[in-house]
């Protein structure tokens, strides 16, 4: 199975557990054309259905996770808590 066992709890979602770490893109486009990236950090629950978490230690994890991988891709992106969102940018624009 990959290197990995699946979650006895939850037979019927027998995915690699860090594909319980997902996300929620969120675009604003203004009135002025100008974009704004972000995210709402999510869980898969016990159900199999995304979980929204917000700022707390879940969404945290989801944050740190997102922060990894994005690194480990060599991708330099930037990352900032707003609220329960998190809000994506390029490094010139912090």
């Amino acid at each position: 199975m990959f290197g990995f066992e699946p979650d006895p709890e939850t037979p019927e979602y027998p995915f690699h557990p860090d594909s319980r770490t997902t996300i929620i893109a969120h675009v604003t486009v203004e009135r002025d054309g100008g974009l704004r990236a972000s995210y709402l950090p999510c869980v898969i629950n016990r159900r199999s259905q995304p979980e929204i978490v917000g700022r707390d230690e879940r969404g945290q994890q989801v944050f740190d996770y997102v922060e990894r991988i994005t690194r480990a891709a060599g991708l330099n992106a930037c990352f900032a808590w707003a609220g329960d969102e998190v809000v994506v940018t390029a490094p010139t624009e912090r």
